[in-house]
């Protein structure tokens, strides 16, 4: 039985961020329901990572466009959350961002 994974800017954002080693056993799960974005469920290792990246056309019958810098808005709401967050729940759910893809913890 072959495994959903995404393309490799995907596979390669979770190694450039240290959020899965080499020998991790990565599961790839798309997440239905998104439109605007390629929104994947990672279990990589003890972690279990949501990892979002925005489209530049929607997943609609029309085509719609939309600039994928929407990410860095969605980004700096998640850094202004997480720097009001108590040390413990830093350490345990930092998010990251780059190359215009997001990751933050699935509890």
């Amino acid at each position: 039985m072959s495994r959903l994974e995404p393309d490799a800017v995907l596979r390669d954002f979770l190694f450039d961020e240290d959020l899965a080693r080499d020998g991790d056993d990565v599961t790839w799960t798309p997440l239905a329901g998104g439109v605007s974005s390629d929104i994947w469920r990672v279990d990589a290792g003890a972690r279990t990572l949501c990892i979002k990246r925005a489209l530049p056309r929607l997943k609609v019958a029309q085509e719609w466009n939309a600039p994928v810098e929407r990410n860095a808005y969605e980004w700096a709401w998640l850094r202004f959350a997480f720097e009001r967050l108590t040390d413990t729940a830093k350490r345990e759910s930092q998010p990251r961002a780059a190359a215009k893809v997001t990751a933050s913890p699935l509890t």
